[in-house]
């Protein structure tokens, strides 16, 4: 073999040793791509899954529930179907005032307050399940606006109860908003002035009550 010829196999032999190895690394990619977007939503799934095991334990110490007891996960799924469902027809509530993560925090600090996540739980005054709905002529005409509530009853079913909660929440806040819409204010001040009127409670204990039960759950949930 003359050194020309040498050169020439050489020649061939790296050139395709570099083919190959770009081959390999080209083909590998796609792979790579789905490990990676795999790993990705895995993180993903996880983060919800921690987040709604961390909801499930705050509710199981805040409530009379075994920890093992369905109606947790009822009520948390409830809460998500709710705010699912209205949040994008919410005027004073949806995205123009709370993130959705936001609106569920304080639907789950109100019901603590209210009912303690008792599905059943009865007031003094009549007020009903979860969200302490008052099943008055004024607010059952307001709700079925946007469900069909035919009798008090319904108002024990964990979904009837929380959506009925927020449509009076988004009603509430629309009231406070034309109160303070002359005058200056914030979130705070608004937020403040609504729970004041969901709860019929002028003292503004009510609300303290509910934000800071806010900042705990989110402390809580490590949102």
């Amino acid at each position: 073999m003359t050194k020309r010829d040498w050169f020439l196999v050489s020649g061939i032999i790296i050139i395709n040793i570099i083919t190959f190895t770009i081959l390999t690394q080209v083909l590998q990619l796609p792979n790579k791509c789905k490990c990676e977007t795999r790993v990705i939503k895995i993180e993903s799934n996880n983060s919800i899954n921690i987040k709604r095991i961390l909801l499930e334990k705050y509710i199981f110490e805040h409530s009379k529930y075994n920890y093992d007891d369905p109606n947790i996960r009822r009520i948390i799924d409830a809460v998500d179907s709710a705010v699912d469902k209205y949040y994008q027809q919410l005027d004073y509530i949806g995205p123009t005032l709370f993130t959705e993560e936001q609106l569920k925090i304080l639907v789950y600090s109100i019901i603590q307050i209210e009912s303690k996540f008792d599905i059943y739980a009865i007031s003094k005054s009549n007020a009903i399940g979860l969200m302490q709905i008052l099943p008055n002529k004024i607010n059952l005409d307001y709700i079925n606006k946007f469900i069909n509530i035919q009798n008090k009853k319904e108002l024990f079913d964990i979904n009837n109860n929380i959506e009925a909660g927020l449509i009076l929440l988004n009603h509430h806040f629309e009231i406070a908003y034309k109160k303070l819409k002359n005058q200056s204010y914030n979130k705070i001040n608004l937020l403040k002035k609504a729970l004041n009127i969901y709860s019929n409670d002028d003292s503004g204990k009510y609300a303290i009550r509910v934000i800071s039960i806010m900042t705990e759950l989110k402390y809580f949930l490590k949102i």
